[in-house]
């Protein structure tokens, strides 16, 4: 079973899907057609804020759920950490990999990278791998919102050639950032579980 944040990122992602299906119905006939890159970076930019408010989110859920379980000797140093994380989530500034695993950890003392081993095509991404491919979206995300030059200092996985961002990309921004949510919802539904007595996370 999924978390609440996850049906939230879900839903996120139909606007993304729409602008998939708009962009089949304009590249019908001959041609190439990356000069519809507005809407690809447009839903790279939808993808990436449906992930972030994932991480909010979800750790705040976390936090609703194993409540009921802390002991009320530690109901204290719980709300201490309830309040921290708020206050972490408020600095997520830049909210790269390296800042958002050294949330997760301080919230809720677990390390989910690993978790995003990936499986794809005839390719097996580690989950350094994988963090990797996310550094690069975030950073075409904020080449896109920034006007900067989309292409500079990408990983070569991405396939970004020449600043063109076409269908393809927009749809492996969405895929790695799902598969990203997938992992990290297993994992922290597990570590709840065995780390904190929780019957069920989710």
């Amino acid at each position: 079973m999924a978390s609440n944040s996850y049906g939230r990122f879900k839903d996120a992602l139909k606007d993304i899907e729409e602008l998939e299906g708009f962009a089949k119905v304009k590249q019908t006939g001959r041609g190439r057609r990356w000069h519809h890159s507005s809407l690809y970076k447009a839903g790279i930019v939808l993808t990436v804020a449906a992930w972030e408010a994932y991480v909010e989110n979800v750790l705040k859920e976390a936090f609703t759920i194993l409540e009921p379980h802390i002991s009320a000797a530690d109901k204290p140093m719980f709300r201490l950490r309830e309040a921290e994380l708020a206050n972490l989530v408020k600095k997520l500034n830049t909210p790269n990999k390296e800042n958002v695993l050294k949330l997760v950890e301080a919230a809720l003392n677990v390390k989910i990278e690993s978790s995003w081993e990936w499986n794809v095509t005839s390719r097996r991404w580690s989950g350094t791998d994988v963090s990797k491919r996310l550094n690069g979206w975030l950073l075409v995300r904020h080449q896109i919102a920034h006007g900067g030059i989309i292409g500079t200092s990408l990983p070569r996985e991405l396939g970004i050639d020449d600043g063109k961002i076409l269908l393809k990309h927009m749809r492996g921004c969405k895929d790695t950032l799902t598969h990203i949510v997938d992992a990290t919802d297993r994992a922290l539904a597990n570590h709840l579980v065995r780390s904190y007595g929780v019957p069920h996370a989710w």
